[in-house]
């Protein structure tokens, strides 16, 4: 930072009354020869009015590449009392002191309510899997309203920037070393923080950010714990997910141990793509209430959306012991045994895929692969040998809205409809399917007996394990 600042202040920028944003040429790898030059906001009225410090040097039209954006500083957003490094979709708009106390403001809500940068990741708007239609709208949600609240974060940029200006006796642009040398004087960093906090706190974000309204309605009105619960299920109900976490939390500071409220929580959390903050709110729910039959599914759902498969399955299989008729638990349960396969073995179906004969009726081993035919599990086509791949093969969606599927490959009188429909659904359960040796066609032909020497096929085990036989 201390070259950034060398080489910004042998070229003297400026700050912009208006918008709050550095204006001026600096130095790149120390080239004395030539310098770029950086603009400040593009929504401020008299940026191509600026009157430019004079240079001697070749002014650069064209950024380095290592610039997602043609900025090379900034002041921090919160607090205009520190000077930082830009240019990256991954820079930080606060000081550390600021950033540290926007983290612990955007906690406290449950949301990234301050963005801390340009990219979403950074404020935990995210596309959770699986990429399904509620993921996506939730995501768009998501993105509408991070737009809303950066531009809300520029607004207060240009907010504390032009108080410090009038603080210090700026009444227009200001040279930016002669205003570092005097943020000493301006109140702390902590009262900085605290008006951008209130700043925040009364916008209505298009997408429903958190307002004080609610709080200042429970207080007058003072709602019950199971009134602000019923209004907050209400608002999840239209989709008003911010406006609903509002009244659980109001719920839950009246009432702690209000696990319905800590379930309703989540449950918003999850409407707004938030899997890993709700995940928190279902695990107190739960260690309050233990049959909590809606906590514990919503968990459940939480999981499978972070992939963490075999958890999920956990959760949907207490549900079921709480409630077996609970709507969508044995959907869900099927999807998630499916995906968290490559975690563990599946165990075999109990009959032939062919001809629907039990093992110990038949003999021999249960095979799912040989020369002529076989079936397996797969989660990409990448991963299936070239050799597989030609006209005897076909591949299978086990659900249509996920990505794995099987693949199976022979002779198609043998793999009629029934028999793949019977594979589908075996998969779908949790299981795989198999065909016996006398199906494979793996007979004497003399006695009429089982080889019992078979070589050169995949076997499926007991346990679940698969291993060729050579």
């Amino acid at each position: 930072m201390n070259r950034i600042v060398r080489s910004l202040d042998s070229l003297n920028p400026i700050i912009c009354s208006e918008c709050g944003e550095i204006y001026g040429y600096w130095n790149y790898c120390n080239d004395k020869t030539r310098c770029y030059r950086q603009l400040c906001s593009y929504d401020c009225s008299s940026r191509d009015k600026k009157v430019y410090p004079r240079t001697s040097l070749k002014v650069q039209e064209e950024w380095p590449t290592s610039f997602d954006i043609q900025q090379l500083v900034t002041l921090c957003h919160c607090c205009g009392k520190e000077l930082l490094k830009s240019g990256s979709k991954w820079s930080v708009w606060f000081c550390d002191y600021c950033k540290g106390r926007v983290r612990e403001f955007n906690v406290s809500y449950g949301i990234a309510l301050i963005p801390i940068g340009r990219h979403s990741l950074m404020n935990q708007v995210v596309l959770d899997k699986p990429f399904n239609e509620r993921a996506v709208n939730n995501f768009t949600a998501g993105i509408i309203g991070l737009q809303n609240r950066i531009g809300s974060i520029h607004e207060w940029r240009k907010i504390i920037i032009a108080q410090n200006l009038k603080f210090l006796g700026y009444s227009c642009d200001a040279p930016l070393d002669d205003y570092l040398s005097k943020v000493k004087m301006l109140p702390s960093k902590e009262v900085a923080f605290r008006k951008m906090s209130r700043f925040f706190l009364p916008t209505k974000h298009k997408e429903g950010a958190v307002v004080k309204k609610a709080t200042k309605e429970s207080k007058e009105k003072k709602l019950k714990p199971g009134e602000l619960n019923k209004k907050g299920t209400r608002l999840v109900q239209q989709h008003r997910y911010r406006e609903a976490i509002t009244c659980f939390d109001e719920a839950i500071k009246i009432k702690p141990r209000y696990a319905l409220s800590w379930s309703n929580k989540g449950n918003a959390l999850l409407g707004i793509g938030n899997n890993h903050v709700a995940l928190d709110c279902f695990n107190e729910a739960i260690k309050i209430n233990p049959k909590i039959t809606e906590g514990c599914f919503n968990k459940g759902i939480a999981l499978y959306n972070l992939n963490r498969y075999s958890e999920a399955l956990i959760c949907f299989d207490e549900v079921i012991k709480l409630d077996y008729d609970f709507p969508q638990v044995h959907q869900f349960r099927q999807k998630a045994l499916f995906l968290s396969a490559p975690d563990f073995n599946l165990l075999p179906s109990d009959t032939c895929v062919f001809c629907d004969k039990a093992l110990e009726d038949v003999g021999g081993f249960r095979i799912v692969a040989e020369q002529e035919r076989g079936i397996f599990l797969y989660n990409n086509l990448n991963s299936i040998s070239i050799a597989m791949k030609n006209d005897s093969w076909r591949t299978v969606k086990v659900f249509d809205d996920l990505k794995q599927f099987f693949v199976i490959w022979g002779e198609k009188e043998k793999w009629t409809e029934r028999a793949i429909g019977k594979a589908k659904n075996e998969f779908a359960s949790g299981k795989h399917p198999w065909y016996c040796q006398i199906c494979a066609g793996l007979k004497s032909n003399k006695h009429d007996s089982l080889i019992e020497k078979t070589t050169g096929v995949d076997v499926l085990y007991e346990g679940g394990s698969i291993k060729c036989k050579l």
